[in-house]
């Protein structure tokens, strides 16, 4: 049960800030809250590369499923970070053709802290 804990320490504060993150401050302007939108992805995607790579170095997800969420999450940070206008449609189409390949998929207590992670990124995106 202890070698699990480092991946509850990373998912915690994920699942305890997702409620706060998931909306912008009112008193920003359109142009600002997107940014703070798309700011609050990059962070949760860094999130999930975090927990993948944990889980992967425990043994808890396989190398190739590891590979497409960090694939992912670079991807996505960028895509977030350089098209302010069209980045959620362009991390929804991907994300729902991540989560299509089965990546993450299986049993196990450690898989719950990816789908956790998985989680509040897909609340993030607007429960694709």
């Amino acid at each position: 049960m202890l070698r699990y804990l480092p991946l509850f320490v990373i998912v915690a504060p994920v699942l305890m800030i997702l409620g706060a993150a998931a909306c912008a401050p009112k008193h920003l302007s359109p142009a600002a809250q997107n940014a703070f939108s798309a700011d609050q992805v990059v962070i949760r995607l860094g999130e999930l590369q975090d927990t993948a790579i944990a889980a992967n170095a425990n043994g808890t997800l396989l190398d190739k499923d590891a590979i497409a969420i960090v694939k992912f999450t670079v991807a996505g940070a960028k895509t977030a970070k350089t098209v302010p206008s069209g980045w959620r449609q362009t991390l929804r189409a991907s994300w729902t053709e991540l989560k299509a390949s089965g990546v993450g998929a299986g049993a196990g207590p450690g898989l719950a802290a990816i789908r956790a992670a998985f989680a509040a990124v897909d609340a993030l995106l607007g429960g694709v």
